[in-house]
């Protein structure tokens, strides 16, 4: 997906050895409203979509802190982290 910012994030499931993805993507809608689109699931697999709206910046980027900051830090041991594998677009957007 084509945005102002996009983040690929991969895991490996240690129980099904199944690579999962979670990918963020920045864009603006038709009327000028920041879009977050979200999407997840198994790697080669239909998997999940969703999308936030934001009106400004500032909530992107708190949006897309608290969502990277839970996927990289597991909440508990058994649980996984995701690492970051591709980035593309300016990095002002994690600042």
């Amino acid at each position: 997906m084509q945005g102002h910012f996009v983040i690929r994030l991969e895991a490996l499931s240690p129980a099904t050895r199944l690579p999962r993805v979670y990918q963020l993507s920045v864009d603006r809608d038709l009327f000028g409203s920041w879009v977050v689109h979200i999407a997840f699931g198994r790697q080669g697999c239909r998997g999940r979509a969703m999308q936030v709206l934001a009106e400004t910046e500032q909530a992107v980027r708190r949006l897309l802190r608290q969502r990277l900051r839970r996927r990289t830090v597991p909440p508990s041991p058994t649980a996984l982290a995701y690492q970051i594998r591709e980035v593309a677009g300016e990095l002002h957007w994690l600042a």
